[in-house]
């Protein structure tokens, strides 16, 4: 299939805001047919992402400014500013802000369609919250019963 040339620029806090997470949408499956997603977020201080599996996804996280650790398995590691934090398909991680301050972040999942996890979180959340670690635990597993992410 032919491609046409896309040039387009993307400014930080730009992109399809996600609801009810600090997450948006900045490269969308649609955009690259479903190869990646791209989601930029500015991570509230301390926030932790639960552990959890990905089935179908790899995951990068690109540390734009603030400090942010990892765990894969039993590896643990912490990344500032250009930092790459990697979550391959099938392996437990968790992740989380080690500052005091927001933690800039670009996520990047291939193929695309773990963004259904987030969009599915915030659509569960209570109109104008955020979502939580169970809201998020309960999208893993709707999106997973429908068979389009983890």
């Amino acid at each position: 299939m032919e491609h046409e040339t896309v040039s387009e620029i993307v400014e930080w806090g730009q992109g399809e805001p996600i609801v009810g997470t600090p997450f948006r949408q900045v490269v969308t499956g649609p955009d690259t047919e479903g190869r990646l997603v791209v989601l930029a977020a500015d991570m509230p201080p301390h926030l932790v992402v639960d552990e959890h599996v990905h089935d179908n996804e790899d995951q990068l996280t690109i540390v734009i400014d603030g400090r942010v650790g990892c765990r894969v398995g039993a590896v643990e590691q912490l990344a500032g500013p250009g930092g790459v934090l990697i979550a391959p398909r099938g392996a437990s991680h968790q992740i989380w802000n080690a500052g005091d301050g927001f933690a800039r972040v670009l996520e990047m999942y291939t193929p695309s369609g773990f963004e259904q996890v987030f969009l599915a979180a915030g659509a569960r959340a209570a109109a104008g919250a955020t979502a939580t670690g169970a809201d998020y635990k309960q999208a893993r597993a709707d999106v997973s019963s429908r068979g389009t992410a983890d």
